[in-house]
């Protein structure tokens, strides 16, 4: 009778003792590599007319990020993006810095997550395009949804869906103020080593 209510007794302290462990155990420095494709449209205005054209386009992310103990996450990322517009091809790079806001399920690993951040970007080889001889730069703001779906302690993958849009900054062309932007939207899929 006294060695089951030990037992009982030893099995409840080990199983708080392990799930103490794994609350406190749950913040991790990461490093990952993303890879999107999509559609999305690139515009142009100024005040008399707005021109859309529709594009194309796959990304490349190098990522860097922490997650906290309440499993939310900060996230830095080196992001290329290249485009097919009107039959030109195109290239965007930044870098993002994007917050992750995971839910846990009951009796599940997989977490459902949403998140949102924001970006600066430059629209390579414009350079020409314009007076000052700079590139094109701009800022970016991303939302997105999805899953983390761990592999192993240290391995997850993530499926999402994410929108960016990028609003460059205005230039004058021809004497006319011009306004433009890039409306992105793209699945996402990554792999995150944990630390």
């Amino acid at each position: 009778m006294n060695f089951s209510k030990n037992k009982i007794l030893c099995s409840l302290l080990l199983s708080s003792t392990f799930s103490a462990h794994a609350a406190v155990d749950q913040d991790h420095l990461y490093v990952g590599l993303g890879l999107a494709t999509g559609s999305g449209d690139e515009y142009y205005e100024n005040s008399y007319t707005e021109t859309e054209y529709d594009l194309d386009q796959n990304q490349t992310e190098i990522k860097i990020g922490y997650q906290f103990p309440s499993q939310k996450r900060i996230e830095f990322s080196l992001t290329t993006i290249e485009a097919e517009v009107s039959n030109v091809d195109v290239e965007y790079s930044g870098m993002d810095v994007d917050w992750y806001f995971p839910f846990q399920l009951r009796d599940s690993k997989i977490q459902p997550f949403l998140g949102v951040g924001f970006g600066f970007y430059e629209y390579e080889d414009t350079s020409d395009l314009f007076q000052n001889g700079d590139n094109l730069d701009g800022i970016a703001i991303n939302l997105m949804g999805g899953l983390f779906i761990p592999a192993s302690d240290r391995l997850e993958f993530e499926l999402a869906y994410k929108n960016k849009t990028i609003t460059w900054k205005t230039v004058e062309f021809n004497g006319q103020e011009i306004d433009s932007g890039v409306r992105l939207n793209s699945i996402v899929l990554a792999a995150r080593f944990k630390f």
